[in-house]
């Protein structure tokens, strides 16, 4: 499991949550090395493996709208936490006057974890209410970038109120003190999980029906690719940045406390609710209105065939009326990822590229970078590509090192030629 608030920006991963201590996790790591005929290390050798390897125990933030990652199949059997599982996830919406909780549910197969996605699900939403009355909203939410504070959203949210002629307010809590509603909900549904077995995405959808009785049951909207559409296009960029100033040591966007978004395209900013709203010093363009984004994803994603093997096991475990659902899930091939809509090539493991694939590999990253997530994939290429030459010339010096070097025997007739 990732980090929530450095997606990223970190490296760390996470166990799942069943796990309470690192003790319970070393009992699991001893009972598995008994099975295997295998030594256990100690409780402090493995403590500091763990460290070392940037792993941890996960912990439940009290101020996420996306409830801690689910994972299906979700099994109380030992040998299911060495497996990788499909990861299931729910971002939930909070009416504070009507106290409706609406749950968007997808599984990784169906959609990613970024800035469309959560545009999406944010825009109908209101959609559905603008659409019976229109009145001006006003939202609340926590500061995550990738999430809630962004361009991609605040375009978004911006050509929302032109076309429906309203006034949006988007207000973000402080980091660590923005215990929501939505907590409360993803509380409910953390209670009726406990001990239940969940064979299939779906299976979350009457836990969190059941979870809540009063004023009214949770609401879930299950979702497929097709659901999610790409604000990243061109067209409904207004805005190039949210951000509230333009040189070095001016504030920045993680300095935003609200943002107010006019009908007539305008935004304005607070970087403390006590101060008063200013225009953002951001140019405006002109879009049309009128223009409906495109589908994010043509097809269901693909997931990595480590994965895919794992779950295809589970099947084993698992009753044969569900084996349909995982027998229908693609595997990416080898090189190939998809991210955020778009197919991107990565490396080859360096080990495995020839010579004359070397060159591709460099060209494929020649395009100068323009944007903020386009530059980080570059740097990650070009580290990559660095790896993939030294991995190179030390095969090369390995290999004229042996060529070079001769045998005693060999050395020796050659200096009694010589003499």
């Amino acid at each position: 499991m990732e980090s929530h608030y450095c997606r990223e920006n970190t490296d760390k991963l996470y166990l799942e949550e069943d796990f309470k201590s690192k003790t319970e996790v070393y009992e699991l790591y001893k009972e598995k090395c008994i099975a295997d005929s295998v030594t256990p290390l100690s409780m402090f050798s493995f403590s500091r493996e763990m460290d070392a390897n940037n792993i941890g125990l996960f912990k439940r933030r009290k101020d996420q709208d996306v409830q801690a990652v689910k994972l299906c199949p979700k099994l109380e059997v030992s040998t299911a936490y060495y497996k990788t599982k499909l990861q299931v996830h729910n971002f939930t919406m909070y009416n504070l006057k009507t106290h409706q909780s609406k749950n968007f549910m997808w599984n990784e197969s169906e959609g990613e974890l970024c800035s469309s996605v959560f545009a999406t699900c944010i825009v109908k939403h209101l959609e559905s209410f603008l659409n019976i009355k229109v009145k001006p909203v006003v939202l609340w939410s926590d500061s995550c970038g990738y999430q809630n504070k962004n361009n991609i959203l605040s375009n978004a949210l911006s050509l929302l109120a032109t076309k429906y002629s309203v006034t949006v307010e988007q207000k973000y809590l402080e980091k660590g003190h923005t215990q929501m509603e939505c907590d409360s909900t993803h509380s409910l549904i953390e209670r009726r999980l406990k001990g239940k077995d969940m064979y299939l995405p779906t299976d979350y959808i009457n836990i969190i029906k059941d979870a809540r009785k009063n004023p009214f049951p949770l609401d879930v909207e299950y979702l497929n690719h097709t659901y999610f559409l790409n604000f990243e296009d061109i067209n409904c960029k207004r805005y190039n940045s949210i951000r509230p100033g333009s040189k070095k040591n001016d504030l920045k966007v993680n300095n935003l406390r609200c943002l107010k978004y006019e009908a007539n395209g305008e935004i304005f900013y607070k970087c403390k609710f006590a101060d008063n709203y200013e225009l953002l010093p951001q140019r405006q363009k002109a879009v049309d209105i009128n223009y409906v984004p495109k589908p994010l994803y043509q097809e269901r994603l693909k997931i990595k065939k480590v994965k895919w093997t794992h779950l295809q096991e589970f099947k084993s475990v698992l009753p044969k009326d569900v084996h349909f659902f995982y027998d229908a899930l693609q595997y990416e091939e080898k090189g190939k990822v998809k991210e955020c809509g778009k197919p991107k090539t990565v490396e080859e493991d360096p080990d495995e590229i020839s010579d004359s694939e070397k060159p591709k590999v460099e060209r494929s990253i020649g395009k100068k970078p323009t944007t903020k997530s386009e530059k980080a994939a570059n740097n990650i290429k070009m580290n990559q590509v660095a790896k993939v030459k030294l991995n190179y010339k030390i095969k090369q010096n390995q290999k004229s090192g042996k060529e070079n070097k001769k045998k005693p025997e060999e050395c020796r007739k050659s200096d009694r030629t010589k003499k």
